[in-house]
């Protein structure tokens, strides 16, 4: 019946959650891949933030092991402990593990880690219910600290730790909200006593989770709806052939259709990232030759390497410059080819390429233009000009262009999520090639969609 922070946040739009959670929790949906990977992001940076103080002492018992962790924390609070870390309170039905507390003259600095660059708000709400915790049970809390990523940080070398990380004082925010915090912390216990579900209005919330998408009780709690009868398209198919014409004026043979996959460390494990800078380990390449012709090339780097500097060398030996090259929505792919350019210019090895770089970008076409200034549009676009949507307006009964056809990896989520944990920590070598080929598959039909698009724009001027 302990409240706990994850319960006290999870709970903000919708109380019904933590009902769901203490009284239904096997209706609760599975965590997928992709949330999995996000929390153990989030500990490893936990993990890191540590040592940005020193030496610690960490309460180092299991999550369930509640009357251990508060047991240490009390022993290492009476030793008077300069660095705590997973400190565990409980008072009155609410209980929290703090990431960081650090003594002070005068008593405690409370600090919350967070593995992102930006903070939003429920953050705030995040270590506020923290300090209503610590608060109750008695300690005098000076200061309260969200401590996050270093958006300008750029690594070179080792990391720093005192530049990866920030410490925002967020002692005055967290004080203006303790007395609202006592007054959800009230509701939220008369619903977690209560017998039968409560009966909550389906709204806006159940989209929103306050951790990002559908909440995770969606499907329970919407299965008695009515399923909407399908309402009639009015169906219409609008083409300029001179905007069309025009805009194929731009390119020349042979076309090279370029397309990147990338994923996002939190930590910078290479030099020249950010945190949660893309890291490409992965393009595409078709060739279109003016006779009609077809080159498919690509490259897929490993995981326990650098990916760019392979990458780097063969996209510069399968591009010559000042080729055409072209791209679908290209801010994404010539923001790629500039941070590569950055990198090889400080790379001895590497500064060689750095030109080559730089005029691949400068020399490329956006495929996107045609739909995204409705030039071509019909009503299976919905109005909108993501390739996921134009390619199967334009070839409706072609499985061949059909992403849900592909096994494994059929989005860009997907292969961010999958590189990562191609190791043999997670899977054998044998499953590995599998998934890498899925990789493959999935990055080739990027391009391969990009080249049909283009012969359909052609075919439709002609």
């Amino acid at each position: 019946m302990n409240i706990s922070k994850s319960r006290f946040i999870e709970s903000q739009n919708c109380p019904k959650i933590l009902w769901l959670n203490l009284n239904r929790i096997e209706e609760k949906a599975e965590e997928t891949e992709s949330q999995i990977v996000r929390m153990n992001i989030g500990t490893s940076v936990g993990v890191l933030a540590r040592e940005y103080f020193g030496e610690y002492e960490l309460v180092d018992f299991p999550y369930d092991e509640y009357s251990n962790k508060l047991s240490k924390t009390q022993e290492l609070l009476e030793k008077d402990t300069e660095i705590i870390a997973e400190a565990t309170f409980l008072t009155d039905g609410i209980c929290c593990s703090v990431d960081i507390l650090r003594k002070t003259e005068k008593g405690y600095d409370l600090i919350e880690v967070k593995s992102v660059n930006n903070l939003k708000g429920y953050y705030h709400y995040d270590i506020a219910f923290q300090y209503h915790v610590l608060k109750s049970c008695g300690l005098n809390i000076e200061h309260a600290y969200l401590m996050h990523l270093n958006g300008d940080y750029v690594r070179w070398g080792e990391l720093d730790l005192q530049q990866l990380f920030k410490l925002d004082d967020v002692t005055d925010s967290v004080i203006a909200k303790n007395a609202e915090i006592t007054d959800t912390v009230k509701i939220l216990q008369e619903v977690a006593a209560q017998e039968l579900e409560p009966e909550i209005e389906m709204g806006s919330q159940c989209e929103n989770f306050v951790y990002g998408g559908y909440c995770p009780y969606y499907d329970y709690c919407h299965q008695n709806e009515e399923i909407p009868e399908e309402v009639a398209v009015e169906k219409f198919e609008r083409i300029d052939k001179d905007e069309i014409a025009n805009f194929l004026e731009k390119f020349s043979y042979p076309i090279y259709f370029l397309d990147f996959e990338t994923y996002m460390a939190v930590i910078p494990p290479y030099d020249g990232l950010k945190p949660s800078g893309q890291t490409p380990f992965q393009y595409s390449l078709h060739i279109l030759h003016e006779n009609g012709e077809l080159e498919h090339k690509e490259y897929l780097g490993y995981p326990d390497s650098d990916p760019r500097v392979g990458l780097i060398k063969q996209i510069c030996d399968d591009i010559p410059l000042n080729a055409c090259v072209v791209a679908y929505f290209i801010p994404f792919e010539r923001t790629r080819l500039k941070e590569l350019a950055y990198f090889a210019e400080n790379r001895n090895d590497l500064q060689h390429y750095a030109e080559h770089l730089n005029n691949i970008w400068e020399n490329m076409i956006d495929l996107i233009v045609p739909f995204k200034k409705k030039y071509y549009e019909n009503e299976a676009m919905e109005g909108r000009s993501s390739i996921k949507l134009v390619l199967p307006a334009l070839f409706p009964d072609d499985p061949e262009l059909n992403y849900h056809n592909l096994e494994g990896v059929q989005n860009g989520t997907d292969a961010m999520t999958i590189y990562p944990l191609l190791t043999t920590d997670n899977y054998t070598p044998e499953e590995i090639e599998v998934k890498r080929q899925q990789l493959l598959n999935y990055c080739k039909l990027d391009t391969y969609a990009m080249v049909k698009i283009f012969q359909k724009l052609i075919h439709v001027i002609s």
